[in-house]
């Protein structure tokens, strides 16, 4: 199918006509076929399932009372050497930075206390400048 346009004509010159063709659109076309796959009958099998334990109580536990004695006393003593190691790490910290705190507090307000001083004396010159003598 064809289509022809009409330029829109400009004053003084003389345009030839242009022919404008549409695309046609593509259509996909499914194509069927008569093909029976042959069937297969495929063996089912059941796949294991994984065994619960079984809920009964062992005649006699892999562990003693004095295993499980010695097991809380080692792990005592782990946990109080780690806690000892983590007070040395806070004294270390607080050795280190208290200086840097006490000195950063120190220069904190010696800055606080020059600029409460300039914005008094400030405030004292504008109140005598603006003070005018009467006579």
């Amino acid at each position: 199918m064809t289509r022809t346009t009409t330029p829109k004509k400009s004053s003084g010159t003389t345009t030839t006509r242009r022919k404008r063709t549409v695309k046609s659109r593509i259509v996909p076309v499914e194509s069927v076929t008569k093909y029976t796959k042959p069937t297969e009958i495929e063996k089912v099998t059941e796949t294991p399932t994984e065994q619960k334990p079984s809920l009964v109580r062992p005649e006699k536990p892999n562990l003693t009372y004095v295993d499980y004695v010695e097991d809380a006393k080692v792990r005592w003593q782990i946990h109080s050497y780690e806690v000892n190691e983590a007070w040395q790490d806070v004294r270390k910290f607080y050795q280190w930075s208290s200086p840097q705190v006490v000195k950063a507090f120190n220069w904190s307000k010696n800055q606080v206390q020059q600029l409460s001083t300039s914005i008094n004396n400030m405030s004292k010159t504008d109140e005598v400048e603006t003070k005018t003598p009467t006579e």
